[in-house]
């Protein structure tokens, strides 16, 4: 997937109008406001959409997550969702790397389990909200 988590440019194709018509002032403009969007869009520090995190203790996401790569080799490690409203149309994906027998948990209220867990190597799960409820997806 590389290359396809970046936020694309917003460069519109060149323009052949003469420098100071309508066309070209209208091309200059348009250019400048989808840099604007594209700065604003779901933004991340590091320019990605969907930025990975990975820990090896308990973790609450922030907005800005996407991807929570979780390390269990030390211990359980449980993480729990911010408030549904808060993150209505987000997207959390929680993964266990590790291949020891410890469990990685998402914890929230998800189709009327408390959490979800794994202790299988590789395991995940895709969370999302609309809100109201936290959805596995």
């Amino acid at each position: 997937m590389t290359g396809l988590n970046k936020l694309p440019n917003a460069n519109l194709p060149a323009n052949t109008d003469p420098p100071g018509s309508y066309h070209r002032n209208l091309n200059v403009k348009l250019n400048e406001i989808l840099k604007n969007i594209k700065d604003l869009v779901n933004r991340h520090q590091d320019g990605y959409l969907f930025p990975s995190y990975t820990t090896t203790v308990d973790y609450t996401p922030t907005l800005n997550d996407c991807l929570i790569l979780a390390d269990a080799t030390s211990g359980e490690v449980e993480v729990t969702f911010p408030p549904v409203a808060e993150w209505k149309d987000k997207l959390y994906i929680v993964k266990k790397i590790d291949a020891s027998a410890n469990t990685v948990a998402g914890v929230g209220s998800s189709e009327g389990a408390a959490k979800w867990t794994t202790t299988t190597q590789y395991g995940f799960q895709r969370f999302m909200s609309d809100g109201d409820n936290i959805w596995k997806v």
